[in-house]
């Protein structure tokens, strides 16, 4: 056990910023837990995170996070549950980490964590969660898997997947309807192999039982042959500097809903950008979750730029605190200064965009002449606002521990 007491029923570091299971090692391979009841972990009840994975091919399974050693009771873990983390530039990126599995006895209970039950912050590829019973935690059961489902009798249509992709489809059951923000996935009931079109949607067959959610998983595509045309190179991160000045982006510690996190702190108007787009998310049907901290309020602030610093239109925090999409909507609840606060921005083929706010809806809109959809320049853009003409918005400092897509393989 790891975090409770010998009895797995009470925490023994509750109060301490403490990890549970810290994998940074380049090489990975590591195996956390098993398929048998002997192999099996509870970690539960530490300060900060159970299982942090900044390496590549380990594996995670039969394991009991976030509860008790009945796997029924709460013993919340102070942060997550699971995190597969490249987001200290980690070269290459981590990869093929698998979190659950189709073989008996690889399902882990992942339940009644603070924050979200599974987080990824990466641009790797084939990392994979499989068959887990996730459910009770503080926010979403998987952060970056939340597609659309719009039902229509025993069909069902996914959107907001990578365009041209095969998937496989999980269905589970849960005992209470969850929300956009809470979607969860308690009882396995079976799996279904699919490929979106070129809206990134995908029609399939429903099963029968209660309150459905689906979690997709890209499929690993095998190596190809090799051929003298090459592919799209895949998305970098790209640091974004205020022109005049020769002050960097950089990594500092700070207190994030409790625990101490490493960070990104962006100076004035500067900013990161991810370009290209290309395998991290489709120009027009996404999700992007981002968690940020303004250093100072009562100022127009950019927080996504889709046309590649070549307008004004975009998602800002307005002068008045508010979650504002230019020119089309705004919310209603403050978004402060000083503390950090969780926004979400989707829009599904049809164009329908909907702005979040700590998982509470703020404005909903149909983007009929495209200001939500990512240019020809396949280039998204972060805090620094557009450079060119003279409604330039300039922010103070801003703090970001994460930013993820809802759409990454």
């Amino acid at each position: 056990m790891i975090g409770p007491d010998a009895f797995g029923t009470t925490s023994l570091t509750p109060s301490q910023s403490a990890l549970g299971i810290d994998i940074r090692d380049p090489g990975g391979s590591a195996t956390i837990g098993g398929t048998t009841q002997a192999a099996r972990n509870v970690i539960s009840g530490v300060g900060d995170t159970a299982v942090y994975l900044q390496s590549s091919s380990n594996l995670v399974q039969g394991n009991y996070v976030g509860t008790d050693r009945s796997g029924t009771q709460p013993l919340a873990n102070g942060n997550y549950g699971v995190i597969i983390n490249d987001v200290n530039q980690v070269t290459p990126p981590v990869t093929n980490n698998l979190i659950g599995g189709t073989a008996d006895g690889a399902m882990n209970i992942i339940a009644f964590n603070t924050y979200e039950g599974v987080r990824y912050i990466t641009l790797g590829a084939n990392n994979q969660v499989r068959r887990n019973s996730i459910f009770g935690n503080g926010r979403q059961g998987i952060l970056s898997y939340n597609p659309r489902l719009t039902q229509n009798g025993s069909q069902g249509t996914l959107s907001g997947l990578l365009a041209d992709t095969p998937y496989v489809i999980e269905f589970f059951t849960n005992p209470t309807c969850p929300d956009d923000f809470h979607t969860e996935g308690k009882t396995y009931v079976t799996d279904t192999t699919t490929k979106t079109n070129a809206s990134g949607n995908a029609t399939v067959t429903l099963p029968g039982g209660q309150n459905m959610t689906p979690t997709p998983t890209s499929t690993p595509t095998p190596t190809p042959s090799p051929s003298p045309t090459l592919g799209p190179s895949p998305g970098v991160l790209v640091d974004l500097i205020n022109p005049g000045t020769a002050t960097g982006n950089t990594f500092v510690s700070d207190n994030v809903d409790g625990a101490v996190n490493t960070v990104l702190k962006f100076p004035v108007n500067n900013g990161v950008a991810l370009s290209p787009i290309t395998g991290a998310i489709s120009n027009n049907v996404y999700t992007i979750v981002m968690l940020c901290k303004f250093d100072e309020a009562n100022k127009v602030r950019r927080l996504i730029d889709f046309k590649n610093s070549t307008s004004d239109n975009g998602l800002y925090a307005s002068a008045d605190n508010k979650l504002r999409f230019n020119p089309s909507a705004t919310g209603a609840n403050n978004l402060a200064a000083g503390s950090y606060v969780q926004v979400a921005l989707s829009r599904d083929a049809n164009g329908l965009t909907t702005g979040y706010l700590n998982g509470t809806q703020q404005f909903q809109f149909t983007d009929t002449n495209n200001n939500a959809v990512i240019d020809s320049n396949n280039t998204l853009r972060f805090f620094q606002d557009n450079l060119s003409g003279g409604n330039t918005a300039r922010h103070q400092q801003v703090r970001s521990p994460a930013c993820g897509f809802m759409d990454l393989p």
